[in-house]
Order: C-alpha cells, then sequence, then structure tokens
C-alpha cells in the first residue's frame, strides 16, 4: 500500500472512531468537553498497524468517561486484526498543568467506579484469558462467564475485586484552545497517550 492510500486510510478510521467514540454517549452526565489523540504505529516483523485512538470526555458534574480504542490491520491485504476498546468513568478535578504551557491543563482522574473492556480478534490469540483471547469485561454489569476469564484458578472473584486490582487514578494532560485563544494553532487535544494498567 503506497503512502497516499495509507495516509487517507488511516484518516478515514480517526473520523470512525471519532464519530463511534461520540455516538456511545455516556451513562453519567451531559458531555462539555472533549479531548482526543490518534497515534498510528506499525507492529515490527508482521506488517501490521496499530490506529490508537484515546478520548477524554468531560462531563457535567466532574465526571469523566475516558475511551481507548485500538485498531489492528493488515498492512497488504487491509483486513482488521484485531480491536479493543477500554472505557473508564469517574470523577476529576482540573488545574493549570504542571508544564508551565498556558493552554494545558492536568486532569486528575479518579480510580474509576466502572470498567468497560472488550477485545476481539486474531491478535490477541484463540484462547480465553484474561488480557488474552476475546474477551468481555463490564463491572456495571458482571457475569459468571466474566469470572472464570478474570479469576480462572478460584473462580471467586467479581466486579468488585477487579476494580480494587485494576481501577487506577491517573493523570492526563491535555490542550485547551480557550486558555490561550490568541493561539489559532491549538487545538482540543490529548498531549500523551494515558497509560493503563491491568493485574495479569
Amino acid at each position: 500500500m503506497n503512502k497516499t492510500a495509507f495516509t487517507l486510510f488511516l484518516s478515514a478510521m480517526v473520523c470512525f472512531a471519532s464519530l463511534s467514540m461520540i455516538s456511545c454517549g455516556s451513562d453519567s452526565g451531559t458531555l462539555e468537553n472533549m479531548y482526543m489523540l490518534s497515534v498510528p504505529s506499525q507492529m515490527e516483523g508482521i506488517g501490521w498497524y496499530n490506529l490508537d485512538n484515546y478520548s477524554l470526555e468531560l462531563l457535567s458534574g466532574d465526571k469523566y468517561r475516558l475511551v481507548y480504542k485500538t485498531d489492528i490491520f493488515g498492512g497488504s491485504d487491509m483486513i482488521m486484526k484485531g480491536n479493543r476498546t477500554l472505557m473508564y468513568w469517574g470523577d476529576f478535578t482540573s488545574v493549570p498543568s504542571a508544564d508551565g504551557e498556558p493552554s494545558h491543563l492536568d486532569i486528575a482522574l479518579q480510580a474509576p467506579t466502572r470498567i468497560f473492556y472488550e477485545q476481539h480478534g486474531k491478535r490477541w490469540g484463540r484462547g480465553v484469558d484474561f488480557l488474552t483471547g476475546d474477551l468481555l469485561i463490564d463491572t456495571a454489569a458482571w457475569t459468571d462467564l466474566m469470572t472464570q476469564i478474570y479469576d480462572p484458578e478460584t473462580t471467586s472473584k467479581g466486579a468488585e475485586e477487579f476494580l480494587a486490582e485494576n481501577a487506577h487514578p491517573m493523570t492526563v494532560t491535555v490542550e485547551n484552545p480557550s486558555l490561550s485563544p490568541e493561539d489559532t494553532s491549538l487545538v482540543y487535544r490529548i498531549t500523551e497517550a494515558p497509560v493503563f494498567q491491568f493485574k495479569e
């Protein structure tokens, strides 16, 4: 695939992902602001491509929804090899960024009160195991199958244990053009990809 075709494809994927994230809506508050980041990359050795999309939605009542979505596809056949969606819900506070940039804010995300985690496709393998294989975790709609996926050894852990072990606070730095209206080059964006941590 030539560079132009790849660029157009990535642009289309970004638009599609953005629309998908917005249309999902939220179960907690009205959307007041949104910051996004898209990171394309190539998987070394196999020629597959990743398109990682991050979306931080700030909602009324100092609530947030953080969405991460990755789409993995072949470089030559353009066939989807895997998809992963991760969503956090919780409370946030906001302060001027420690980096000193006047247009930046540090959004302190409290540990999420709900986590949704879904993945499927060849990229993750064919087994069913936490962080590998096809799986679905939703702490707001927990099932026995989720317990088997998350805790196959004792099959005793549920949503509360999942949140206790995997719901961590984080700080996301964003760029807000309204803070520096004289600079027309600014956009509503996440400045660096958030890092999600899960207990394996």
